[in-house]
């Protein structure tokens, strides 16, 4: 191509023989489906039966009804005795600090940490599970560390919660 522009053959960007070309087909000899949609038979409700109990009638030998007592299945004692069980929630949290690279560079980002809450409220076996940029990951450790839970209370007892995760956002806002 570029050897018929350089011959002065063929000039880029024009055209022509240009013959618009109109594609239109007619709808003759085309069968069409027809599509007929029946309405449902109307059915027919009946009225619900009223079942109820029978009243004994007075005079009759059988008058007397005897009532099954049915005992419950289960535990017969309370899984929650009184002490109002309650999850874990937060008691004290720390504004995770911007990474200074991430600050300069104009990055934002995001990181998935897990972590362990105690029976003291306090948080251990913090690790990362996901992050956008590894810069993020040792601040949001350092966060999460500081973090303080009322911890979960099952029975009366303050118990140990594993796989908690939280996610830290750094964003840069465009204003």
């Amino acid at each position: 191509m570029q050897a018929l522009v350089l011959r002065g053959d063929m000039e880029l960007g024009v055209i022509d023989d240009y013959i618009p070309i109109d594609i239109w087909m007619e709808d003759e000899g085309v069968e069409k489906p027809e599509t007929t949609r029946k309405l449902p038979e109307k059915m027919e409700v009946l009225p619900i039966p009223k079942v109820g109990p029978v009243p004994p009638t007075i005079g009759d030998p059988g008058g007397a009804v005897a009532i099954e007592r049915v005992e419950p299945t289960g535990p017969t004692k309370p899984v929650i005795d009184g002490f109002g069980d309650k999850g874990s929630y937060p008691k004290f949290r720390v504004q995770h600090e911007w990474p200074r690279r991430a600050l300069d560079q104009g990055i934002s980002g995001w990181v998935i940490v897990g972590f362990t809450i105690t029976a003291t409220g306090a948080v251990t076996d913090a690790q990362v599970i996901d992050s956008s940029h590894r810069m993020f990951e040792r601040k949001a450790l350092k966060a999460v560390g500081s973090y303080k839970y009322e911890p979960t209370v099952v029975n009366g007892s303050a118990i140990p919660t594993s796989r908690q995760t939280i996610r830290l956002v750094w964003q840069i806002s465009d204003s």
